[in-house]
């Protein structure tokens, strides 16, 4: 049997969960049959026509699991759907999303009346599941999945075991939550039917994890850099400097000079401009600074964490190969974002947005920020997340920094720039692969790079496996884990709360935005 997922329409979103969770799929056509012994599941994406309908009940009744929204539902199976305004997704432990990551949404959706599962704030479920004849069907809310388009700012609390939780601005829904339930819906109905879920494993080598120290070095002094790159090189850390070029312009043969390190951009003036031109003019000025130091920036990371369509266009525009902005996703896959009309061709690669000095600003001693830093460790590498750190060079943070590296070091967590990950994030993107399955088998039809990747393989009693990418998988020769258990995090009602911080924090970004040269 076909491994392979339908769609009903191809979509922005749909499109960039399928890049990020790493499944194929195929779009389907309105009046061709469909078998559910060559579908597992279809997303139905988009209503369609009276034929299209027929035949999806068809394709349900006999067996085969569908994943929509409560929109396409109320189509499908005239079920009836609310509209609610959730703050925040807080799924208990007994859920078919128990192990998914609270996250924010902040947003209006509409929720199916019956839903059953997946908490939210107001004690109200999200989720309903249908059974129809030999097939099931998971109904999220509608306009979940249209939120991973969306490139609102908002000021976020984030979890710690301190009194004060550490704030920042970053994006206004939590992206990583939105994919991982459609992760979960997908191999959930795969399970259904007694089927694996195979996806492509998020990072190279089949590693659970990798990490990399993001640096910002706006305005810092020549003896911070210095001490911050030897630290890296005490460690063997290749870390990604983000150079402010406008302070350093004098000086900039000091980051010329550094070995095994990735130098980005940063900004010449430290600021985010809304128009087109202004940000070209701005990134073109601060590369020009680095070219003329013989350093070629692959990378960019715009001031504050901020991120807007004509920024990105600018970047674009500018040569880059990826970028890394907070405001638009943190702690999540790597994306293209989408402008509108298309997709940036300029990889977008999330990190996790809170500094050590933003734990300082939230009255936090070196040892909470030692036990939030390892909080951060174990989730990420728990929801097989990415554990790439932001800082700035500073001689109060260098304790700090030096035991997170011991840490990764001990725990054996290979160690990348983003540049690198990021090549290898597009290699993934290029592999046109396919599965069948058959006799405790699985035959896999690739397009000739896949030794580039591995897969992850969610087997139908809860246990995965991840393996090198071939001909022929048998899966009684594959090392199969039991899922693990997450670690507890401070509940979103603390964390949605609005804290005095939040709002002196605010103040304090309007503040630094008023003279961006300091």
């Amino acid at each position: 049997m076909k491994l392979a997922i339908g769609i009903t329409a191809v979509q922005p979103q749909w499109s960039l969960l399928s890049g990020q969770i790493g499944f194929p799929f195929s779009p389907l056509s309105s009046t061709e049959e469909i078998s559910h012994s060559h579908i597992v599941t279809i997303i139905v994406s988009a209503k369609g026509s009276d034929n299209l309908r027929k035949n999806l009940l068809s394709y349900i009744h006999s067996g085969g699991s569908l994943l929509m929204e409560a929109p396409e539902a109320e189509w499908l199976f005239g079920i009836k759907s609310q509209r609610r305004y959730v703050d925040y997704i807080q799924p208990r432990a007994e859920s078919l999303f128990g192990n998914v990551l609270p996250g924010f949404i902040d947003a209006s959706l509409t929720v199916p009346e019956e839903a059953d599962d997946l908490f939210a704030n107001d004690g109200m479920n999200l989720v309903e599941i249908v059974r129809e004849g030999k097939g099931s069907a998971v109904i999220l809310p509608g306009g979940l999945t249209g939120l991973l388009l969306n490139s609102d700012i908002r000021r976020r609390q984030f979890p710690s075991v301190s009194r004060y939780l550490p704030t920042e601005r970053v994006a206004r829904c939590s992206k990583h939550t939105i994919r991982e339930i459609v992760q979960y819906s997908l191999e959930f109905l795969s399970r259904e039917r007694k089927l694996p879920f195979v996806s492509l494993h998020p990072f190279p080598e089949g590693k659970p994890s990798c990490f990399n120290l993001r640096i910002d070095t706006d305005f810092a002094d020549e003896k911070h850099i210095s001490d911050l790159y030897d630290l890296c090189r005490k460690h063997t850390i290749s870390a990604s400097w983000f150079v402010e070029t406008g302070s350093a312009r004098k000086r900039l043969s000091q980051f010329e000079k550094m070995k095994d390190q990735e130098i980005g951009l940063h900004c010449f003036q430290h600021k985010v401009f809304k128009s087109y031109y202004e940000s070209e003019t701005d990134i073109k000025h601060g590369k020009s600074l680095l070219t003329g130091d013989k350093i070629s920036p692959s990378g960019y990371a715009a001031p504050f964490g901020e991120w807007n369509s004509s920024l990105a266009k600018a970047v674009e525009s500018s040569g880059f190969k990826y970028s890394s902005e907070f405001g638009l996703a943190y702690d999540d896959h790597p994306f293209y974002p989408w402008l509108g009309d298309r997709f940036s061709s300029v990889l977008q690669l999330p990190v996790h947005p809170i500094s050590a000095g933003r734990l300082k600003n939230a009255k936090h001693n070196e040892e909470d920020i030692k036990h939030y830093f390892a909080a951060v460790m174990d989730t990420n590498s728990a929801h097989r997340l990415p554990i790439f750190i932001y800082d700035h060079p500073s001689s109060a943070n260098l304790d700090v920094l030096n035991w997170f590296m011991e840490q990764i070091q001990e725990k054996e967590i290979s160690s990348v720039t983003l540049g690198g990950y990021a090549e290898w994030w597009k290699i993934r993107d290029r592999i046109k692969w396919g599965s069948d399955i058959s006799t405790g088998k699985l035959t896999i039809k690739s397009g000739g790079i896949e030794k580039q990747a591995q897969l992850l393989v969610k087997n139908s009693d809860g246990s995965e496996a991840v393996t090198p990418m071939s001909d022929v998988i048998t899966f009684n020769e594959l090392d199969w884990q039991e899922s693990t258990s997450l670690p507890a995090i401070v509940p979103m009602a603390v964390r949605n709360r609005i804290s005095r911080k939040m709002l002196t924090n605010n103040f304090d970004h309007i503040r630094s935005k008023i003279n961006p040269w300091k």
